[in-house]
């Protein structure tokens, strides 16, 4: 289009010229040639000529070439005495004016300069006598000169009009190009990020994957003691603990990927879920030489509205790594509220903290802190990713604080209305008393403890060891806690008794702090005390403090009773159970661990000999697997329960243990009638809690 103005507006102008001049027209058909050339240059010249946009510099330069124009002009005219009409030569820098406010600055110079050459010869012909211009007697100059004037706006106009088409046009075409770009990059991004899935989960499967093998093989072909057979068991759990870990990642990676991951709403409570994470992340960090605490702000709900599964996964990966790259010290998980119906819970680490700009890519899927993490300490790098998009699934989000050297915190802040509660819990009120010690080399652990205590006593006294002289002074009715891991050597034992008859005469007991790896103080000690097992709760605290403060006669110990169940009967005896399993190695598996539970166990390999199985005689409960030959476990439910209500027959408890997710299974279970769920690979542990939960609800409905 550029092309077809140009030279319209050149014929024109050569046209108009023709009839004023009767001579020279070899002359004028030369300039116009000229005019035409530097136009094919300019539309034919580089693609940066047009992509130019309009900017002040560019009303600058028009505006110097308008000066520029009007002394040049001006010095012709001059020149050549005027016998031109000058009204009919200001038209000239009408063509370059539209060019550049169209945002073209080196097109409109083009013109300018061509209309200048043009009207350079013209003038020069005219000066030297070669061509005399005779005006039509029919046309004045004025006249001309004015409809010259008025076409060339004309066309200046359309000439504006199709440098700012093209101009838009590009910048469409440009941003399309870019966004197809991004496109492509997103795509290319998500495909490194499938691949990067694949490879990192192929290799944090090898690992553990690799440590069962070699210690199976160990253990059929080697002669070990009992005490290596029990570490090398002990090895394989947590192997396959690992596994299912990484399972359960990139199930839940896949399925937030996919936006098929389902929100509960439902009440429980929050401060037992948030212990639960300490408790089980507590033998890991004590094997580490570590403290675990938990501390709750004074306004804390015991119950709100929520998911507590997806919390424990977001507060179990936050503990997870904070446990992980911490080598001294200790972690904390702190929880308050954040604003009304909003509760904020911290994970607090002693670790070597982080820099800013790996805290920027953190949250990011398959991304860690350090090149190297993965290989020192393994992990796919899902973990935080899944627990940014599960706090946004459920309306909250989560952040990361952290100075290098100093440690890190990581926080998630969920909305969770709180729960009226029917009788609001009160804590035991701690009598009058002296002083608050603790004997520890941890720092990590007077800080829990101080928190803990802070609203209760005016401090908590730090000491490093029991023969600290200011132990020997200490005012009536004080209480001194004492970690476990102070007690190294028989001075040590001997000094804890010394301290434990000081206090007996002050009217106190100490409190010794044991772990689930110490399980239990020296036996070199013989003085009393109260034992408190870590991590610590604050109702258990509080209580060990008043049994602290009421000592029992001399000689007697007062110490929790005992939880491992020793010496207790087994928590399933009597218990008849009907397992439909039909993976011979599976069906060994959860049998073996249902009679060491103390359960009698039937077993059946598919779901017609389950529904026999279920006719032929009386069963406490049902291990159903989901996915059996012939008819699966959901089809086996839903038969049952329709011959239930047909016969009058009492329900049955039932279990699915399944390989698929529990947001995939669940639903079905429901529908069919399965009253609870257990997703494979499990722990004994995990089965008996799975059981109960069944058995307890059972009975609720009965």
């Amino acid at each position: 289009m550029f092309r077809v103005v140009l030279g319209c507006a050149l014929a024109m102008h050569t046209l108009y010229q023709q009839a004023l001049s009767s001579r020279m027209p070899l002359l004028n058909g030369a300039v116009f040639a000229l005019a035409v050339a530097i136009g094919l240059g300019v539309e034919l010249g580089p693609r940066s000529l047009w992509r130019s946009r309009f900017e002040s510099r560019h009303l600058l330069g028009m505006t110097l070439l308008g000066a520029l124009y009007t002394v040049f002009l001006g010095a012709i005219v001059a020149g050549t005495g005027g016998s031109l009409s000058a009204a009919a030569t200001w038209w000239l820098p009408l063509f370059p004016s539209c060019v550049i406010l169209a945002g073209n600055l080196r097109a409109g110079i083009a013109l300018l300069c061509g209309g200048l050459l043009w009207f350079a010869s013209v003038r020069s012909a005219v000066a030297l006598g070669v061509w005399v211009p005779v005006w039509p007697s029919n046309i004045e100059p004025s006249l001309g000169a004015l409809a010259m004037l008025v076409a060339t706006a004309l066309l200046g106009y359309l000439m504006a009009l199709s440098v700012r088409q093209r101009r838009d046009a590009h910048a469409a075409l440009q941003q399309a190009v870019d966004r197809l770009a991004g496109e492509r990059q997103q795509a290319r991004a998500e495909a490194n990020a499938k691949n990067l899935l694949l490879v990192n989960t192929t290799h944090e499967m090898r690992t553990p994957l690799n440590a069962v093998i070699g210690l199976a093989e160990l253990l059929a072909t080697s002669s070990v003691s009992p005490s290596q057979q029990r570490e090398m068991l002990g090895l394989m759990r947590q192997s396959a603990g690992l596994l299912r870990g990484l399972a359960d990642d990139v199930l839940d990676y896949a399925k937030l990927e996919a936006g098929r991951l389902t929100i509960e709403r439902i009440e429980f409570p929050l401060r037992t879920t948030i212990f639960a994470i300490a408790h089980l992340f507590a033998p890991q960090a004590h094997a580490k030489g570590l403290e675990i605490g938990v501390c709750f702000g004074p306004d804390l709900p015991h119950r709100v509205t929520g998911d507590p599964l997806r919390l424990r996964q977001i507060l179990a990966n936050f503990a997870s790594n904070a446990v992980k790259f911490t080598e001294a010290g200790g972690v904390q998980l702190c929880a308050s509220v954040a604003a009304a119906g909003w509760i904020r819970v911290e994970v607090h680490d002693s670790g070597p903290g982080l820099q800013a700009q790996a805290l920027t890519r953190l949250f990011q899927p398959f991304v860690q802190a350090a090149d190297d993490t993965a290989r020192r300490h393994g992990g796919s790098g899902l973990g935080l990713s899944i627990s940014s998009r599960l706090a946004e699934q459920m309306g909250g989000r989560v952040g990361a604080r952290s100075t290098p050297g100093e440690g890190a915190v990581f926080w998630v802040e969920l909305p969770l209305p709180t729960v009226p509660a029917e009788s609001p819990y009160h804590y035991p009120q701690l009598p009058p008393m002296g002083q608050v010690w603790l004997v520890s080399a941890n720092r990590f652990l007077h800080w829990t403890l101080s928190d803990m205590l802070k609203l209760r006593v005016d401090e908590v006294h730090p000491s490093s060891r029991l023969d600290d002289p200011r132990l020997a002074a200490l005012p009536a009715r004080s209480v001194v806690l004492v970690d476990a891991q102070a007690l190294q050597s028989a001075d040590d034992a001997r000094a804890f008794d010394a301290l434990a008859q000081r206090l007996r005469a002050l009217g106190s007991l100490p409190v010794l702090l044991c772990t689930a790896i110490s399980s239990a103080a020296p036996a070199s000690i013989t003085g009393a005390f109260v034992s408190l097992y870590k991590p610590v709760r604050l109702s258990q605290l509080l209580s060990a403090l008043l049994q602290a403060l009421d000592p029992l006669p001399e000689g007697e110990r007062v110490a929790p009773a005992a939880d491992d169940g020793a010496g207790s009967a087994p928590p399933l005896q009597g218990l008849r159970v009907l397992l439909a399993e039909d993976n011979p190695v599976n069906q060994m598996v959860a049998s073996s661990m249902l009679m060491h539970l103390g359960a009698a166990v039937v077993s059946a390999e598919n779901g017609r000999q389950t529904l026999l199985a279920l006719a032929g005689q009386r069963f406490d409960l049902v291990l159903l697997d989901c996915e059996m030959p012939d008819l699966d476990g959901f089809e086996v439910a839903s038969r049952w329960r329709e011959t239930e209500r047909h016969d009058g027959l009492p329900r049955t408890p039932m279990l699915a243990v399944t390989g698929h997710s529990r947001d995939q299974a669940w639903p079905r279970c429901q529908a069919t009638g399965i009253d609870g769920f257990l997703a494979k690979p499990y722990f004994s542990d995990q089965l008996l809690s799975a059981i109960g939960d069944v058995r307890a609800r059972a009975a609720t409905a009965g």
